[in-house]
């Protein structure tokens, strides 16, 4: 058994456990890749954050350290249609681009999801956080669909949740607290190595 998944994770029923399988007649095609199945009802990587493979990159765990005891059913994904242009023009495209490079919904949506997951009682199972993991794969494939994301609810959720920021999200110019998820303990887990490692060198 492996565990699989893409980052960033917004949702638990993100993460899959999958049986993994060793075909030997495709060891000398296939290397640091996984392929998936095609007989299932929903592909599998439909199931990890609406992947739909165009140039995704997972995450794959076969070690023994990490225990997962209950594995999440998967949200909905349901892929938007490309928005259809009768007629593309260079000033068309332009603009597209521009859009493009101007575009930071999705680490909107992201920053909105991290804060109120840290926050929430129910963490990544509560209405708000489901909501962000559903609308963030739409956000990234908007740049391919063209479908414009109302950032109306984002927007409220920015303005109930916003006060304060978990500390190891490091927004330095806000104001933050300390962290009692998982997040923050390894943020502090982490922060205590660094500065272990600054004494040791400091002394040598």
């Amino acid at each position: 058994e492996v565990l699989v998944t893409k980052n960033p994770c917004l949702y638990s029923g993100d993460l899959r456990r999958l049986e993994a399988v060793d075909i030997p007649t495709l060891r000398p095609f296939i290397h640091d890749c996984i392929v998936f199945p095609v007989v299932e009802s929903r592909p599998h990587s439909n199931e990890i954050a609406g992947s739909d493979l165009d140039g995704d990159q997972y995450w794959v765990y076969w070690g023994k350290e990490l225990k997962v005891n209950k594995i999440i059913s998967p949200l909905a994904y349901t892929p938007m249609s490309k928005t259809r242009i009768p007629k593309i023009t260079s000033e068309l495209i332009v603009t597209h681009i521009l859009d493009i490079l101007d575009d930071q919904k999705f680490c909107i949506i992201s920053n909105t999801h991290a804060v109120i997951v840290d926050k929430h009682s129910n963490g990544t199972m509560s209405t708000e956080c489901k909501f962000l993991a559903e609308l963030f794969p739409r956000a990234i494939d908007s740049i391919k669909t063209g479908e414009q994301i109302d950032m109306k609810i984002v927007n409220k959720l920015r303005e109930t949740w916003y006060d304060t920021y978990p500390i190891w999200m490091m927004k330095d110019d806000k104001l933050s607290y300390e962290s009692q998820s998982i997040n923050g303990y390894l943020f502090n887990k982490a922060q205590n190595l660094r500065i272990k490692g600054l004494i040791l060198n400091m002394k040598s």
